[in-house]
């Protein structure tokens, strides 16, 4: 189980480098290791459900710094009741870049 973790926080974390968009809004900055700074995209995480143990990957990449090496500021947003479909539906239209959802709610989507 915490293999698999290990192996989803790289994943989020190419996949977050595969972004064409410019890097103009970015928002926290953060210290290279030369002394210069560095901006950090902002980026939400919106979960599936309330933060429980499959979400542990994404929490250890961001308390261990993960997501700021890959230059990225993300904020994990917990779900509840009715999540899944509306991180879908945010997904679908452009308003969220990154969710977590399962995957048969996403085929029948």
């Amino acid at each position: 189980m915490r293999r698999c973790f290990l192996l989803l926080a790289p994943l989020f974390l190419l996949s977050a480098g595969c972004d064409s968009s410019s890097n103009s809004d970015r928002g926290a900055s953060s210290a290279d290791g030369d002394g210069t700074t560095s901006e950090l995209e902002s980026e939400r995480l919106a979960l599936n459900w309330y933060m429980e143990m499959e979400h542990g990957g994404y929490v250890a990449a961001k308390v261990h710094g993960y997501f700021s090496d890959g230059g990225l500021d993300v904020t994990i947003e917990p779900g509840g009741p009715g999540a899944p479909q509306q991180v879908i539906q945010l997904l679908a239209t452009g308003k969220l870049k990154f969710g977590i959802a399962n995957a048969d709610q996403i085929v029948t989507a």
